[in-house]
């Protein structure tokens, strides 16, 4: 069975505390986890943390392992498959038959049962590569403007001005919730995006919480969804 690993360090500088910050009256971590249990298709939860009491929380939400990890893997600078190969070779996992791993991240409350075990299934018919999962751009990223010293708008590919938007190649972005990969993939010098197979996500199905403001619309869409399911649960 795959391994889960959720990075969540303490520090947090556009929202504080972010990890274990109160969504909707439970902390962000402790919703998160649960829906890694509830998919009961990981051997193992695995959070590392470089604060105590994220480790804390982990313990009393379930998680099966707790790696504390090293000042230097827990700045603003230091990238996601570093901390990933941290903790796959950290002692604690060394009795476990490391395969297949999911690193998800602690606010990523979209990601569903439903959505893990889709995604480890697609993963599976492709695990000699990486699954990312990545959102569309909205709109044409070849209709783009950009703003010019002036403050004018001009357009920033002007060769496609009279293209038709359902001509155009569709365009994906890193959806920040989750990436799939072999151990030997976590652990390698190529980036997890390097030849990575994508998982698209509908535009309801994540929202990357960076700021106070994307914390309040994510709340509004996780109560808005929440009541949905409750309706279509009670009206079957």
């Amino acid at each position: 069975m795959p391994i889960a690993i959720v990075p969540a360090r303490g520090g947090s500088k556009r929202i504080h505390r972010k990890n274990i910050k109160p969504f909707l009256g439970k902390p962000i971590l402790a919703r998160v986890l649960d829906e890694l249990h509830a998919s009961k298709i990981f051997s193992h939860v695995v959070v590392s943390t470089d604060d105590k009491e994220i480790a804390e929380l982990s313990k009393i939400s379930g998680a099966d392992l707790i790696i504390e990890r090293p000042a230097n893997l827990a700045d603003d600078h230091t990238g996601i498959k570093e901390v990933v190969a941290h903790a796959i070779n950290h002692r604690a996992l060394e009795s476990l038959d490391v395969n297949e791993v999911v690193c998800i991240f602690p606010t990523s409350i979209f990601v569903t049962s439903d959505i893990l075990a889709s995604s480890l299934n697609e993963f599976r018919k492709t695990s000699e590569f990486s699954m990312v999962s990545v959102l569309e751009f909205p709109h044409p990223i070849q209709r783009a403007l950009v703003r010019e010293k002036d403050g004018y708008l001009t357009l920033k590919h002007p060769e496609y001005i009279t293209s038709r938007t359902q001509d155009l190649e569709k365009n994906y972005y890193d959806a920040a919730q989750f990436y799939w990969a072999k151990k030997e993939r976590w652990l390698s010098a190529d980036s997890i995006l390097h030849k990575s197979k994508p998982f698209i996500l509908a535009g309801w199905e994540a929202v990357d919480i960076d700021t106070d403001a994307d914390w309040m619309f994510a709340e509004k869409l996780f109560s808005l969804s929440e009541k949905q399911t409750s309706y279509f649960s009670n009206n079957q």
